[in-house]
């Protein structure tokens, strides 16, 4: 039903390679990946109309033996293989191969992504599959001086790293002063918790508060955080967090 042929058209040899492609793009999502699919056309000239015939020859189901990644300097090999769906053991599919290139491809501290399937010598249905791979600045830090007539000196400062230590977990932290106020933060994000993509986060806080710093009435605050988030896949591209905070706040 999705295929452009269709008896009593005008024929079109687009739309003939089209279907080609396509059938031969279907079973490769099967393992079929090396299919061969030819159209016989039958012209009759009198009528001026050709009668197409479609030989579709699979082949053997291919399957993967094993997947590698090359150019990954700072990551280690189990953090890209927790975001490729195609496993080693199971039949050849184009489309995992193409989820697997778009999940790596979102990742923060990749630059490149490309993959390429290797025939094996002597073995007619087994590949490897290899992942080329070109990294990139992970981190992002951020500070900040300043100076104000109520707030006297002001300092910032924060680094986050989405890749630590090449672990693909995510560390950050936030510091900030003024004369009345200090604050420090401290966040972590382990987007791999459990094998089926559940991640876990954490945050650490601490903030000082003096109102007569600022000139107000004697008042003052000690608050302590901590907090825990889970995340679920919903697909893909797309999941749903659940997040809970503890405060501790002490006032004088």
């Amino acid at each position: 039903k999705v295929l452009p042929l269709r008896a009593g058209d005008l024929y079109n040899q687009a739309e003939v390679t089209y279907t080609e492609e396509f059938i031969s793009k279907y079973l490769g999502r099967f393992g079929y990946a090396y299919p061969t699919v030819t159209t016989i056309p039958d012209i009759d000239e009198e009528n001026k109309t050709v009668k197409l015939t479609l030989n579709v020859e699979p082949g053997k189901r291919i399957y993967v033996r094993r997947i590698t990644f090359n150019g990954n300097q700072v990551t280690a090999d189990n953090v890209l293989r927790q975001n490729v769906i195609q496993m080693e053991g199971s039949w050849l599919a184009n489309q995992a191969l193409e989820t697997s290139k778009a999940q790596l491809s979102r990742l923060t501290y990749m630059e490149e992504v490309e993959f390429e399937t290797i025939r094996l010598p002597g073995e007619d249905d087994k590949v490897d599959v290899e992942f080329n791979v070109k990294e990139q600045a992970s981190g992002s830090f951020n500070a900040g001086i300043g100076y104000g007539d109520s707030t006297n000196l002001s300092l910032q400062a924060g680094i986050q790293q989405d890749n630590f230590l090449g672990t693909g977990k995510r560390v950050g932290i936030n510091l900030n002063t003024v004369s009345y106020q200090q604050s420090a933060q401290l966040t972590y994000l382990d987007p791999y918790f459990t094998i089926d993509g559940i991640s876990l986060g954490g945050s650490l806080g601490y903030s000082e508060f003096d109102g007569g710093d600022f000139g107000l009435i004697q008042y003052s605050s000690k608050r302590w955080s901590i907090g825990a988030t889970l995340g679920y896949p919903i697909n893909e591209v797309n999941r749903i967090s659940f997040g809970l905070t503890y405060s501790s706040v002490e006032l004088g």
